[in-house]
């Protein structure tokens, strides 16, 4: 089965003190009565996912015992088992996921770990074929919230002005790639009308063209998403209407004469976001860098690029 860690090692050295001894006293009717073992484990303390997941493949011969070489391969090697089965889109997804954030994605992978019976002792030794271990620990919850909120509701506000412009007669205020803007309405932010508070930030609904639009919800989906997935919807919806609302306050006072449509301060924030946590996490996400294709896309130096790029 190949070489094991120390903590497959010492959790195998548990069960032969605390298993071994009551599965001598069947050993020549063929092995311990699944119901008797079934209390035996329940008492036992090992977690709930390793049982649960042992009685579903234990007594494959229906003959209701199993002896203690079959409880112990199989008790031992499940979790290895399982994992190789994981879709690569969820493996390269949490893969991601982990890249936002390292140290918060690590602490709660070693609390879920340990809630779900894999083994973190060697967690820090782990190379990449370990990663699956590592990335199957994290449940990735609550979902995504804020950001895909948002986007909709940016979508949604577009196509309802959209449908309004089309019916004016003037052909200028028609919808196109770049342009298209509705500056009767109440959301967009306008100098003659900074004392309607709410248009600091009620202007990241307003797009200027489809191109616009589409260029922010994709930016913002893919940056916040993930950011979402580890610091959680209040901490991104936080950060990003601070940057709405930042954006609108230094437009007032660069441009103070003009309009101002767009989620792009919502999306510099974000990225903002991502670069502070790429230079904090540097040398941890530049460990293996080069030893696989994922590892490769979620390091520090490849994901930098691809935003200095965006900002570009």
């Amino acid at each position: 089965m190949g070489a094991i860690t120390r903590g497959e090692r010492e959790f195998r050295e548990h069960l032969d003190v605390n298993f071994k001894p009551p599965f001598e006293a069947y050993e020549r009717e063929g092995g311990m009565p699944l119901g008797v073992l079934q209390r035996l484990l329940h008492d036992s303390g090992i977690p709930p996912a390793r049982t649960k997941r042992f009685f579903r493949k234990a007594d494959l011969n229906r003959d209701e015992r199993v002896n203690y070489d079959e409880f112990l391969r199989q008790i031992m090697f499940e979790d290895s088992q399982f994992l190789h089965k994981l879709a690569f889109g969820k493996r390269a997804l949490n893969r991601a996921v982990i890249a936002v954030a390292p140290q918060m994605a690590r602490r709660k992978q070693r609390i879920q770990m340990q809630r779900n019976g894999i083994d973190e002792t060697d967690l820090y030794n782990w190379g990449e074929e370990n990663v699956n271990n590592y990335i199957e620990a994290y449940d990735c919850r609550p979902p995504p919230i804020f950001i895909p909120l948002i986007t909709f509701s940016q979508i949604a506000v577009f196509v309802y002005y959209a449908i309004v412009l089309s019916q004016d007669d003037n052909p200028f205020n028609d919808v196109t790639a770049t342009s298209g803007v509705p500056m009767k309405s109440p959301l967009i932010y306008l100098p003659t009308k900074r004392y309607q508070a709410w248009r600091f930030v009620s202007y990241m609904f307003i797009h200027n063209g489809y191109y616009h639009l589409i260029f922010n919800c994709i930016l913002q989906f893919a940056l916040g998403t993930f950011l979402e997935l580890v610091h959680k919807f209040w901490r991104v919806g936080i950060v990003y209407v601070l940057g709405v609302l930042a954006g609108s306050l230094a437009h007032s006072v660069s441009d103070p004469f003009l309009a101002l449509a767009g989620a792009s301060g919502g999306c510099y924030a974000l990225i903002g976001a991502h670069v502070a946590t790429i230079i904090t996490n540097w040398k941890t996400m530049q460990v293996g860098w080069l030893k696989s294709p994922l590892n490769f896309l979620s390091s520090g130096a490849v994901r930098l690029s691809i935003i200095l790029l965006i900002d570009i």
